[in-house]
């Protein structure tokens, strides 16, 4: 399923030094620079919702580790 994009625009004000990074970024990934940004925005996004959820991965880690020592894990790929 693929989800909607919306267009949106927004405007960054960029020392020298921090334009030059972001044309060193879009070389290296093969990108423009108007790709360049939601890239990095989608990248740090991502990254913060998966550093978010490792308390609950623990959680389900363990419950599973719990459930494959006690001998009540349920194989799905079985149902």
């Amino acid at each position: 399923m693929t989800t909607p994009v919306r267009e949106h625009q927004i405007t960054a004000h960029l020392t020298d030094e921090e334009y030059q990074r972001l044309q060193s970024f879009a070389a290296a990934q093969g990108l423009d620079l108007e790709n360049a940004i939601p890239t990095l925005i989608h990248d740090q996004l991502w990254d913060a919702q998966f550093a978010a959820s490792h308390d609950l991965l623990r959680e389900m880690a363990d419950e599973a580790h719990q459930e494959y020592l006690t001998g009540t894990l349920q194989d799905v790929s079985t149902l």
